[in-house]
């Protein structure tokens, strides 16, 4: 193999692991324990690995203080239950997806419940 194929191909190995990686820290989300509150369901979902430990935001997802400037809790709650349909049917959203190299994914191993007591703690950052 020439030289630059074999820099090219170690180049798209490695890229392809650290997408990998990526998409894996997203999605890695463990069910709360019963009563979490919305920071403990914030750390067992993994936000922190796209938004931060404290919601300061990455070059995967955005901050997330604020928040309470532009939601409702009730639409809050909602958008976690189908990120990907409000983004497609939102164009403020839409064009921030485009911003960020993290692909947010949705909060069904979340009930109700505990998909409020999320974005209630969210308003409050």
């Amino acid at each position: 193999m020439r030289p630059h194929a074999l820099a090219l191909s170690r180049f798209a190995g490695g890229l392809a692991l650290v997408l990998a990686l990526v998409l894996a820290a997203c999605s890695l989300r463990r069910d709360p324990p019963p009563g979490a509150n919305g920071q403990e369901i914030y750390a067992y979902q993994n936000c922190h690995n796209c938004h931060g430990r404290l919601g300061e935001g990455s070059s995967l997802g955005p901050p997330l203080r604020n928040l309470a400037q532009i939601w409702k809790l009730d639409d809050l709650t909602d958008y976690l239950a189908d990120p990907r349909g409000w983004i497609e049917r939102v164009p403020r959203l839409k064009k921030l997806d485009e911003h960020f190299s993290g692909n947010m994914g949705s909060y069904a191993n979340l009930d109700r419940e505990q998909r409020r007591v999320l974005a209630a703690w969210l308003l409050e950052l």
